[in-house]
């Protein structure tokens, strides 16, 4: 990490940090510290900029470099890659928006966003607008909300964002496409707040139980270990062993009363 008051303009700044850092910067609009923003590797870091608190993804360029401050890491601020959900929409920052778009290629509206972002990570079939998303999910309160639930929020339509924990989101604008909002700082999206919504996400194993179930009546010429393995791949793009033994040991082992659809026996 680096101390209060290094000079970093000649600093390899992956070697120092890493994605998640708080980083702060003095002088940019008074004396004292006046500045933050979330490091994301790579030299660029994003913070949030104007009165909605809309989100930036900015260099590291000697403006920064001369106004930082210093730098610290919370674990619980750690930008959450490992959340599924939050990598995709992350790769997805700076996406264009447009009305109907449901593609990165094309761009998104608003729940087109929501809805690819959940089935690239989870296998997950959100309906396609907000307004159904919102009737489907389950209700829980703004301090239980988790990285990977969606927000929903008051416009001419019903607007559905990604929430991606410490208080900031993914959202679809008209005007920035796919950006970060910080709550903390916005003026404009807190008041519009209708809730937030859980999803099952784990239903992402049905698909197997689907693609399984379109083999009955076919033959497989092969072993079951390669059956579960081509299952899997087909469904998910889950690399599992085609040696039984292997697969076996694949997985967490649980009690017949704890099986759900998507789990595998052995025999």
């Amino acid at each position: 990490m680096l101390p209060e008051g290094t000079d970093i303009n000649d600093v390899d700044l992956d070697e120092e940090l890493r994605p998640g850092d708080v980083l702060y910067f003095s002088g940019t609009w008074q004396e004292d510290i006046s500045h933050t923003a979330i490091y994301l590797g790579e030299d660029y870091i994003i913070h949030a900029t104007g009165e909605e608190g809309q989100t930036t993804i900015s260099y590291m360029s000697e403006y920064w470099r001369d106004h930082f401050t210093g730098a610290k890491r919370f674990d619980d601020l750690t930008i959450q890659y490992d959340n599924e959900a939050i990598f995709e929409a992350y790769q997805l920052l700076g996406t264009d928006y447009k009305q109907g778009g449901t593609s990165p290629d094309d761009g998104f509206d608003t729940g087109g966003f929501v809805q690819y972002v959940y089935n690239e990570a989870y296998h997950y079939e959100l309906p396609r607008f907000g307004r159904e998303q919102w009737q489907e999910g389950t209700e829980v309160s703004m301090e239980a909300a988790e990285p990977g639930d969606l927000l929903f929020f008051q416009g001419s339509s019903i607007i559905p964002a990604l929430y991606i924990g410490n208080n900031q989101m993914i959202v679809t604008t008209v005007s920035n496409g796919v950006t970060v909002i910080d709550l903390t700082t916005s003026e404009y999206w807190p008041p519009r707040l209708l809730g937030a919504r859980t999803y099952d996400t784990d239903r992402r194993d049905l698909e197997v139980v689907q693609i399984a179930r379109s083999y009955i009546d076919h033959s497989f010429d092969d072993t079951s270990a390669t059956f579960m393995q081509q299952l899997f791949n087909e469904a998910s793009g889950i690399e599992l062993p085609d040696n039984i033994d292997d697969l076996q040991q694949t997985g967490e082992s649980i009690h017949v009363e704890e099986l759900n659809e998507g789990d595998l026996l052995f025999f």
